[in-house]
């Protein structure tokens, strides 16, 4: 509660604001996601997308589509529910290597959270029947969440940010795009980070100003989920104005934040090859000319990385 009131949240529209236009444009230029399991059944589509939202936290969501995708490939049978509801951590550990920062691995934690995927599947009889009827149409949104929060990935996530990331994803194929009105603001940290920089939130004492800045706090779970609260407001508040869908204007910022907007120094200007798709109609990024770091507080430039000590994240 301190930290939710340590936040000024900006009003929509603001002086300069051209949010009505950027984001339809951005709408229909932001690359499709670098891995897609569309050439699976759907069974396999939904083990696929549900073992990478389950355990993305501190993984590099790419490589961890990537790295699923090659197993799936390679070893089919490894989606089965009851492979996976036996996976060991050697098996995540083989899953993941080669990955730049392996102490983020923690390859138990991340089994443990595959073997109760796994059981819940078995439990339905397949992957399908946690989101279909037996006649294929996609369940009651509330059906949907109690078969999920069996599993501990979805039930100990307070924000429900994995469940709204497995809710986007899935919607994304077209036997379970009606999963899409379902959708709500998924809010990871690329997304507060680049909230904070175009001053959509902004510091307002020296409390939330160290938290933004300071590389030595620790960020509990519900200290980092006050911020993300008010970013998933931010969210809504863009989908209103701009009368585009959640899922759109998060999958925009998703995009700018993984590509654009970068941890460390941001390529406002468009330099990298991760930005290559935004060079086709911009030569700087696209919320540049209204950013608060870019404009007035260079300062925001430099947010540092959470030290989490949630899993959820």
């Amino acid at each position: 509660m301190r930290l939710l009131e340590a936040f000024s949240v900006s009003s929509i529209p603001f002086l300069g604001c051209d949010y009505e236009t950027v984001y339809h444009d951005l709408e229909g230029s932001i690359p499709r996601e670098n891995v897609f399991f569309d050439s699976c059944d759907i069974s396999s589509v939904i083990a696929c997308e549900m073992i990478c939202s389950a355990i993305c936290h501190k993984i590099n969501w790419d490589f961890l589509r990537q790295a699923v995708y090659q197993k799936s490939r390679e070893q089919p049978g490894w989606l089965k529910p009851e492979s996976l509801a036996n996976v060991t951590a050697n098996e995540i550990n083989s899953l993941l290597i080669g990955y730049s920062k392996p102490e983020r691995i923690r390859a138990n934690e991340r089994a443990s959270l595959l073997r109760e995927i796994g059981l819940l599947a078995k439990k339905c009889n397949g992957y399908e029947y946690i989101f279909l009827s037996s006649s294929g149409k996609v369940l009651p949104e509330e059906e949907i969440r109690k078969k999920l929060c069996e599993c501990q990935a979805y039930s100990q996530d307070p924000e429900e940010k994995k469940l709204q990331l497995l809710f986007q994803k899935l919607s994304s194929y077209r036997q379970l795009a009606s999963l899409g009105a379902y959708c709500k603001p998924t809010i990871d940290y690329h997304l507060i980070r680049c909230f904070l920089r175009r001053g959509l939130i902004s510091p307002k004492t020296k409390l939330s100003l160290t938290f933004v800045l300071s590389p030595d706090i620790h960020r509990r779970e519900s200290t980092v989920g006050a911020l993300r609260q008010l970013c998933a407001d931010v969210v809504i508040e863009i989908s209103q104005y701009t009368d585009m869908s959640i899922k759109s204007v998060n999958q925009i910022e998703w995009v700018v934040g993984r590509s654009i907007c970068v941890e460390g120094e941001p390529d406002c200007y468009l330099q990298g090859e991760d930005a290559a798709w935004a060079r086709k109609k911009y030569n700087k990024c696209p919320f540049f000319t209204t950013c608060c770091a870019v404009n007035y507080n260079p300062e925001l430039l430099h947010i540092a990385e959470p030290n989490y000590l949630g899993s959820s994240y």
